[in-house]
């Protein structure tokens, strides 16, 4: 299958190819912050053609997962549908194969509405290729599509490309490296490397990963386009991957998505107690200055929008005033501009602690000792002592609340929908111990 296109507009040395992954279209997005709009995956798709279009690439790869479910075909073949045609208009080629996600809805797309020069590899689970010219050069794309959502064999076990010597070969793939349990097309990276490929294109995890270039080979996860919840934090877009006859390639990394989910970590040891709680805040903004300075310039499109978690830390004077003083700072609008972008603060994680001296504390044998100990288990993560018995019957109690049924819309979010584990239940001991050594604490100083 040979793909040839009038490639006037896009003459270069190399084969200019720009790669995405895990796109969703169609996938309800994040409940965010009121003053965030437009931060979709369908935004993040458009993003994407415009780039493509105005960097004048010769073509798109796609690794799987461009739409979300199939029950989601009305929403998003629109959409799709669009963003080819603007793409073929330019003279760009896009390649793509099926994940998981989409290995039902993508067939019926191309035998529906056939897109111009949209190229579907690897249809039913079989090994297809296609051959892209562009000016003087060319490359071969071998690819693998889902042919259901959980397929019974590995890809790689049915590989049974061709290639040519002459001209490079880029692969696509969507499924879990290096994960033999992995009911989602498993592969190990050593195969990966044993097959005549010079570059393989990865989808499913929704982390950007570049393993390297072992043997002369680009092997790298596109991640998501867009972030789809806080969880997958960082920079979120594509890869411009530039390939020609030799064979040697350029792998750069493009940011794309419009929005940016963060999450910071801010110590509030140093904090002195105030009425207004103006250390507080201040404390929280130099924090959102310092990231903002770290960030670096980059090819591409930066996020407009900055979803950001605040974690707050620290043992600190200021934790009997915690509840009043995040209640005054939900109550106003918790966005500021830098540059280009507006970030928002989304939500305030307190994990503070009274500053009390536990070390101290726990060469007693007093009750106060106990829970100091208890405390410095729980920080430092021993795992000896009381502790994991307390954990192991907290575990239940931390269960029924997070099962109680007004939580139950919560867990459409995979975001709120975290297994409860020992981790969660460690969580609530500290918390539970630090409210009773306070009292225990105040009703020494009172006597």
């Amino acid at each position: 299958l040979t793909r040839r296109r009038n490639a006037a507009r896009h003459f270069h040395s190399k084969m200019r190819i720009l790669c995405a992954s895990d796109i969703h279209i169609g996938r309800r997005p994040f409940v965010l912050s009121s003053g965030i709009t437009g931060a979709t995956s369908a935004a993040a798709w458009n993003i994407l053609v415009d780039f493509a279009v105005e960097s004048k690439v010769d073509v798109v790869a796609i690794a799987g997962d461009i739409i979300d479910r199939g029950n989601r075909y009305f929403e998003a073949i629109g959409l799709l549908e669009n963003g080819l045609s603007r793409l073929a208009t330019a003279g760009i080629t896009t390649v793509a194969i099926a994940g998981n996600h989409d290995c039902e809805v993508l067939q019926r797309l191309v035998d529906t509405v056939s897109p111009k020069q949209f190229v579907f590899l690897g249809r039913g689970g079989k090994w297809e290729s296609c051959i892209v010219e562009s000016g003087n050069e060319a490359v071969r794309f071998v690819g693998w599509s889902f042919p259901t959502e959980r397929p019974s064999f590995a890809p790689l076990t049915c590989f049974n490309m061709e290639t040519d010597v002459d001209i490079p070969t880029v692969g696509l793939m969507h499924g879990d490296i290096d994960t033999p349990v992995s009911r989602y097309a498993t592969m190990a990276r050593a195969d990966l490397q044993r097959y005549p490929v010079n570059a393989w294109v990865l989808g499913h995890l929704h982390t950007p990963r570049r393993f390297g270039t072992d043997y002369g080979r680009s092997t790298f996860y596109c991640g998501s386009l867009q972030g789809l919840d806080p969880s997958e934090s960082g920079e979120r877009g594509a890869w411009l991957l530039e390939i020609g006859s030799a064979k040697d390639d350029i792998l750069t990394f493009v940011p794309l998505a419009p929005l940016r989910f963060e999450t910071l970590n801010v110590d509030l040891t140093s904090v002195e107690n105030d009425a207004e709680g103006m250390g507080f805040q201040q404390c929280i903004y130099g924090a959102i200055d310092a990231f903002v300075q770290s960030l670096s310039a980059a090819k591409g499109r930066p996020a407009t929008d900055v979803s950001l978690r605040i974690r707050l830390r620290g043992r600190t004077q200021v934790y009997k005033h915690m509840t009043t003083y995040r209640k005054r700072f939900d109550e106003e609008d918790q966005s500021i501009i830098r540059g280009d972008a507006t970030y928002h603060i989304e939500k305030l994680i307190d994990n503070t602690a009274p500053a009390i001296d536990l070390e101290d504390l726990a060469r007693a044998s007093d009750p106060p000792g106990v829970l100091a100990r208890l405390l410095i288990a729980c920080e430092t993560g021993v795992s000896d002592g009381p502790l994991p018995q307390l954990v192991r019957r907290a575990r239940p109690g931390v269960l029924s609340v997070h099962d109680h049924a007004k939580f139950q819309s919560l867990h459409e979010s995979r975001t709120f929908n975290q297994p409860v584990n020992d981790e969660l239940a460690r969580d609530a001991i500290r918390k539970e111990a630090y409210r009773l050594l306070e009292t225990l604490m105040d009703g020494r100083a009172n006597q």
